[in-house]
């Protein structure tokens, strides 16, 4: 009967290592299906769906990657809700900041929230400087459009000189 004590207590520790390790690789699994899970039920919100509510009876802007519903805020805004519904379908980031809302209109926003946005799904819009400064760069790299204005440019010249000998 002795001999079968060290196969039971080998038996006993094999099993309090395999439960030991049975429940840990279920924790584990747990931690990370509920961390999973936490980033699933996390909605973010796509531009064309965003982009849909423009109106001002459904009015949603986008500031700083988040989206904020304010139909309900469009007769009390003090710039008017047609200021509102001109940001609708653009980032609104910056002609938000360049207002200068006070904390008070900051802190109101959270109230509006709807959820975040995937910034990847917003439009690249260029602006007039952007293209301004492209055009200019591939006028540089085009030789003959250089040459033609230092042409025009030593006309002007030369005509001014004769025009004030005369």
């Amino acid at each position: 009967m002795h001999n079968h004590l060290p196969a039971l207590v080998d038996l006993h520790s094999f099993i309090s290592k395999r439960t030991t390790a049975t429940v840990c690789v279920f924790l584990l699994s747990s931690v990370v299906f509920s961390y999973t899970s936490m980033g699933s039920d996390q909605k973010t919100l796509v531009f064309a769906d965003v982009a849909k509510h423009n109106k001002s009876d459904d009015c949603w802007i986008i500031i700083s990657g988040k989206v904020y519903n304010v139909t309900s805020f469009m007769d009390d805004h003090p710039g008017g809700g047609e200021v509102m519904l001109k940001v609708t379908g653009i980032d609104a980031t910056v002609p938000f900041s360049d207002v200068g809302h006070s904390e008070k209109a900051n802190g109101m926003m959270e109230k509006y929230y709807v959820d975040e946005i995937d910034q990847s799904t917003i439009p690249v819009k260029r602006s007039y400087i952007s293209s301004t400064t492209e055009k200019i760069y591939g006028l540089k790299k085009n030789p003959s459009f250089v040459i033609k204005v230092l042409l025009v440019g030593i006309m002007a010249a030369a005509l001014r000189l004769l025009l004030v000998s005369f």
